[in-house]
């Protein structure tokens, strides 16, 4: 199944859930997240920022001449295969001083954050939950948030409607949604199982486990994969991902 994502509707929408949100924690971080990075000592970021993109996200973008923003950047295809299943995941890499992308022209997930809508399998919206390994992190840690964004506003909502409804409206894209969030859920489990009883730094704990390339359970997250696209194929058709 080819990506059919509405993304001049996502586009059209300057969704800002604070105005002027960048000077609540004091420096854009969502721009770099280098406060977060700066825990690390093994994982290095060379200074670049990885978004990832929706199916059909990075073609939308060339078609309409909006890569220029991203300044020298990297097109990143991988793949990740679960059962008889190869999911394939694009991410922009700039390394843009500051923001990677223009305000106007940003990613939907430059858009969405710190929030990722939930769907329900007949692709509803049902909830939303904080986006993002870092988020994972400070949490874990029993830090404070950096990013100080903690609800929608009653103005916000029907902009993250329509780019939450456009992702909806297309079941590739919904899948990829769900995957991301139960992809960041695994990870948060298999930090607490990594660090169990230690008095050890949950940033230290992931960057071993990064290294040690331990961080994913891929029999256990292929798994929760396998059965969240057999379930939305039961009701929407083929996904498109046999291997």
């Amino acid at each position: 199944m080819e990506s059919a994502v509405d993304f001049d509707t996502i586009y059209a929408q300057d969704l800002v859930y604070v105005p002027g949100c960048w000077q609540l924690c004091g420096n854009a971080n969502c721009c770099s997240f280098s406060r977060q990075k700066d825990r690390f000592r093994l994982v290095g970021s060379a200074g670049a920022q990885e978004l990832p993109l929706l199916p059909g996200e990075f073609a939308y973008l060339q078609a309409r001449d909006l890569l220029g923003q991203f300044g020298d950047y990297q097109h990143r295809v991988a793949e990740y295969r679960f059962g008889a299943r190869v999911l394939p995941i694009e991410s922009l890499i700039s390394r843009n001083a500051g923001c990677a992308c223009a305000h106007a022209t940003r990613t939907t997930v430059c858009r969405l954050y710190p929030f990722l809508p939930v769907f329900d399998l007949d692709r509803a919206v049902v909830g939303v939950e904080r986006l993002g390994i870092y988020e994972v992190l400070e949490d874990l840690a029993g830090e404070g948030r950096i990013c100080q964004v903690d609800t929608i506003p009653e103005v916000e909502r029907v902009k993250f409607a329509a780019i939450a409804g456009a992702i909806g409206a297309d079941p590739l894209a919904a899948f990829y949604v769900d995957a991301y969030r139960i992809a960041q859920n695994h990870t948060r489990r298999r930090l607490l199982e990594l660090k169990g009883d230690r008095q050890a730094d949950i940033y230290s704990v992931f960057e071993m486990a990064v290294q040690r390339q331990r961080l994913i359970d891929h029999a256990a997250l292929g798994a929760e994969l396998e059965a969240h696209a057999s379930a939305l194929e039961e009701r929407h058709g083929v996904l498109g991902l046999a291997a």
